[in-house]
């Protein structure tokens, strides 16, 4: 057994051109199917973490106002947050308004209380966080962004500062409480080349503003030891038998939503692997064909070899490890070149890339079982040859 590995190492040295021909096809077969799974699947996470940053694990209320009824109130709000099943609920308020600069330039005003986090991913770099107190006493205080303190205030420390905000048709002066990270929520990433300024303040100073105390929508988040269905017939009856059977009231539960949205991604990340690995299949078809001119060049030599008592299945055995070397290889050369590509991301790129060990051992083991597949029927052509016929060829 030893010496026919020995020989099939010494054949593919033989023929070294022909062995990195078909390994690099190999290589670039696995490099793609690794790529592919990586952007994939590093994608599904970045999206759940983009849902996570707002809060997409709970249940969202909303209501249009009609002739007959008018949207939540603080009151509701308040009675919503007051349940035991309730982790937490925050109010969803935004108004579009602009800086008073040089430039008037276009602001997104986000009314927050302070549990935003559930619905926003607020991160706080420097200064505070909007407080309760500013809540209740719909103090004039915001946060703003590291662009928007840039603009505002060059490298000047821009907390205890005040801007000017045009707003429903007045100018509203904020006190600068803190400062959160650009591009730190879904929102802002969403908004940003349209609306780059992000300015957020507590939702009952941006109600006063607007003189409108009404509240459209609500995002409850509950505990985990409570059911979200049963949770949502409870929520409903809290908010108002009135309200439980009108058209305008809408519940949404999120988790499904989230679910039927993973559902679809992880489809696609399958469609995505399986069309990579076609690539692993056309090289597995040129190993075949590579073998089968093995087979062709080494007729008179297997026809000495059955001559002098080789078994077939000796035959069989070393050009299936042939094959299974020259896959093995080229999957070696795939998987480093995956790493290095994910390498070259981080250091020059700063994208977070993860390598999932599991992936890359599957695609490998499935990238050497091609290469035996495909050198079987090869194998068993060469090991059905006849002596005679094989040492009269040409």
């Amino acid at each position: 057994m030893l010496g026919i590995i020995k020989f099939c190492v010494f054949g593919l040295k033989q023929q070294k051109a022909r062995t990195a021909l078909i390994s690099l096809s190999i290589a670039i077969g696995v490099f793609s199917v690794l790529i592919i799974s990586i952007i994939s699947d590093n994608g599904v996470n970045l999206i759940n973490g983009e849902l996570d940053s707002l809060g997409i694990c709970g249940v969202s209320i909303s209501k249009s106002a009609t002739e007959n009824e008018d949207l939540f109130s603080n009151e509701d709000l308040k009675n919503i947050k007051g349940q035991n099943y309730v982790e937490s609920a925050t109010p969803v308020i935004t108004q579009t308004g602009y800086l008073k600069n040089a430039d008037n330039s276009a602001a997104l005003i986000c009314g927050i209380d302070e549990n935003a986090k559930s619905v926003i991913s607020v991160e706080t770099v420097s200064g505070e966080k909007i407080k309760y107190s500013d809540i209740a006493l719909k103090n004039a205080v915001c946060q703003i962004d590291e662009q928007t303190a840039k603009e505002l205030f060059d490298n000047r420390n821009p907390i205890g500062k005040t801007i000017d905000v045009f707003l429903c048709g007045e100018v509203t002066t904020f006190k600068v409480v803190g400062i959160v990270k650009p591009g730190s929520s879904v929102l802002q990433t969403s908004v940003g080349d349209l609306l780059p300024n992000i300015i957020y303040v507590p939702f009952t100073t941006l109600q006063k503003i607007t003189g409108n105390s009404k509240i459209s929508q609500i995002a409850v988040n509950f505990s985990e030891e409570f059911s979200n269905d049963i949770c949502i017939e409870k929520i409903k009856s809290v908010v108002g038998n009135k309200k439980i059977y009108s058209s305008s009231l809408k519940v949404e539960d999120l988790n499904k939503q989230r679910d039927t949205l993973n559902n679809l991604l992880n489809i696609i990340t399958v469609v995505l692997k399986l069309i990579g690995g076609i690539s692993l299949i056309v090289s597995g078809i040129g190993i075949m064909t590579i073998m089968l001119v093995t087979v062709n060049e080494k007729t008179k030599e297997i026809g000495i070899k059955k001559s002098i008592g080789a078994k077939k299945s000796n035959i069989v055995f070393e050009f299936i490890f042939e094959s299974a070397m020259i896959s093995a290889i080229g999957g070696f050369v795939g998987v480093i070149l995956t790493v290095i590509a994910t390498f070259v991301a981080k250091m020059f790129f700063n994208m977070s890339v993860a390598v999932d060990f599991k992936t890359v051992l599957i695609t490998f083991s499935v990238s050497v079982l091609c290469g035996v597949v495909f050198g079987v029927y090869p194998a068993l052509k060469a090991s059905n040859l006849k002596p005679i016929d094989a040492l009269r060829s040409e």
